[in-house]
């Protein structure tokens, strides 16, 4: 009994989505029902529950492009908010590019190393 008693989340939604799928296949299983005494041909029927479903199936496609382009925005605004613009870009103490003893140039260790000519004018 505790088992019942304590389940999680995914379970809760899976119980809720198969209640959901039950009650849809109700509806259907009526609307065929009402369908046949209405003297509508099994093909109609059928053609007509597969446009359904796929428009059900499509929307729900449309549904989940939207929410995974906000949460893609939603990712891409705080990543740039992690970068703040108050924080310093480290210059001068590294490698790479820079202005250094000779100008600006490539260094290493405070050494000069790019092929550029001096600037000892």
């Amino acid at each position: 009994m505790d088992e019942t008693k304590n389940q999680g989340f995914a379970y809760r939604l899976g119980y809720r989505l198969g209640r959901l799928q039950g009650a849809c296949r109700r509806i259907e299983t009526t609307l065929v029902g009402w369908f046949k005494k209405k003297g509508i041909p099994p093909m109609a029927t059928r053609s007509v529950r597969w446009i359904v479903k796929l428009a059900v199936a499509g929307l729900l496609l449309y549904l989940a492009f939207w929410i995974a382009l906000f949460v893609l925005g939603a990712l891409a605004i705080a990543n740039a908010a992690a970068i703040a613009p108050d924080q310093e870009i480290p210059t001068g103490d590294s490698d790479g590019w820079r202005h250094g003893h000779s100008g600006f140039g490539d260094y290493i260790d405070d050494y000069r190393v790019d092929p550029g000519r001096f600037d000892n004018d």
